[in-house]
C-alpha cells in the first residue's frame, strides 16, 4: 500500500497494524483505516519517505489472497495498491497461523490457571489462552556463549555484533530442508538442555512469539545491535553495516516495538522471557542470535522481515 498524508513529516510517533486495521499518527495527524479482510498484521514492513508519503508491504492472511477491490472496507483518498508484488513468492505456507480453538480439558486447564493466578473463582473474561505456559530448561546456560561483556555499553553491544559476522558467514544461516539448525545444540551439555527444548518442544508459532517478546525485551540499541546480528547470519555475514542500516525500517529499528496479538492464543515459555530481561546487553544479542540460528530459513525470514 501507498498513501499519502499532507502536511507530515518523518517517522510516526505511532504505528500500529494489526490483522484488521492499521494506524499511523505524526502528532495531531492521524491515518487510521480497517483492513476490507483480514491480513497478517505481524508482517508489516514500511517506509516513510518524503512529503508525507508512506509504504506498507503486508501479507494477506491464507484464504484472503487475490486481487481485492479495495485495501479498506471504506475507499480512502490518497490510497494505492500493488496487489501483485508479491506473487511470484511460494512461502504462503511458512507463515504462523493463528492454533485452533483449545479442546474442553483445555479449556478447563486455562480456566483453573487463571483463578490460581487472580485468586478468584472464575477467570476474568477475555482472559488470553497465552497464560498456559510451556515448560522449558533455564535460559541462563546461554551465558556460556556469549563474548566477554562490556555490560550495557551500546558501542561495544554493536561492535560485538558485527565482529560476528565472518563467524556466522562460516557456521551459515538456517538450512532449507524444514529442520532447525542444530549446529549449537553440542556446544556443552548446559546449552544443549534449552536448546533442544527450543528446537524440539516449541512450535513454529510459539518460535516467533518468543522471538518476538525477546525483542520487546531490549533496549533500543541492543535492538540495533540485534537486528544487524541476525541479519549477519541470514545473509552469511556478506552485508556491511551502512547496507543493513539502508534495509531497516528508516534506518531506527530499534525503536520498533512488535505487535504480538496475533500470537495471543500461542502458549509461550515465559520463564525464558524473565531470564531474558535480566541479562545484560550482549548476551541478549548472543542468546537471540543463538535462537535465531536454530530455526529454519524460513523462520529466519520471517523474523527478519519484521524490521526490514
Amino acid at each position: 500500500l501507498t498513501f499519502h498524508c499532507t502536511g507530515v513529516e518523518g517517522e510516526p510517533s505511532k504505528r500500529e497494524v494489526s490483522d484488521d486495521a492499521l494506524t499511523f499518527e505524526w502528532g495531531a495527524e492521524t491515518f487510521s483505516a480497517s483492513f476490507l479482510k483480514s491480513v497478517m498484521g505481524i508482517s508489516a514492513r514500511w517506509q516513510v519517505k518524503l512529503n508525507g508519503k508512506c509504504e506498507v508491504e503486508i501479507r494477506k492472511s491464507k484464504g484472503n489472497d487475490g486481487e481485492w477491490a479495495r485495501p479498506f472496507d471504506a475507499k480512502v483518498a490518497n490510497v494505492t495498491a500493488d496487489w501483485d508484488k508479491w506473487v511470484e513468492e511460494e512461502d504462503y505456507d511458512s507463515q504462523p497461523t493463528k492454533p485452533p480453538l483449545l479442546q474442553p480439558e483445555e479449556a478447563q486447564q486455562l480456566a483453573s490457571t487463571a483463578k490460581a493466578i487472580t485468586g478468584g473463582t472464575e477467570a476474568p473474561p477475555g482472559m488470553p489462552p497465552a497464560l498456559k505456559d510451556v515448560e522449558v530448561a533455564s535460559l541462563h546456560a546461554a551465558s556460556s556463549v556469549s563474548a566477554e561483556s562490556g555490560a550495557g555499553d551500546a558501542k561495544a553491544v554493536e561492535g560485538g555484533a558485527a565482529s560476528h559476522a565472518k563467524e556466522d558467514a562460516a557456521n551459515g544461516a538456517g538450512k532449507g530442508d524444514g529442520k532447525p539448525n542444530e549446529r549449537t545444540a553440542t556446544e556443552s551439555t548446559a546449552e544443549a538442555a534449552w536448546l533442544v527444548d527450543w528446537r524440539e518442544k516449541l512450535s513454529p508459532p510459539q518460535r516467533m512469539v518468543t522471538m518476538a517478546l525477546l525483542w520487546n525485551e531490549e533496549s533500543h540499541d541492543v535492538r540495533q545491535a540485534s537486528a544487524k546480528r541476525l541479519m549477519s547470519i541470514l545473509r552469511g555475514g556478506d552485508a556491511t553495516a551502512a547496507e543493513w542500516e539502508a534495509k531497516m525500517k528508516g534506518g531506527d529499528v530499534g525503536s520498533l516495538k512488535l505487535d504480538t496479538s496475533v500470537y495471543d492464543s500461542v502458549p509461550r515459555p515465559s520463564k525464558w522471557i524473565r531470564e531474558f530481561k535480566g541479562m545484560e546487553a550482549e548476551k541478549q544479542v548472543e542468546t537471540m542470535a543463538t535462537m535465531f540460528q536454530a530455526l529454519v530459513v524460513d523462520e529466519q525470514k520471517m523474523v527478519v522481515s519484521t524490521f526490514m
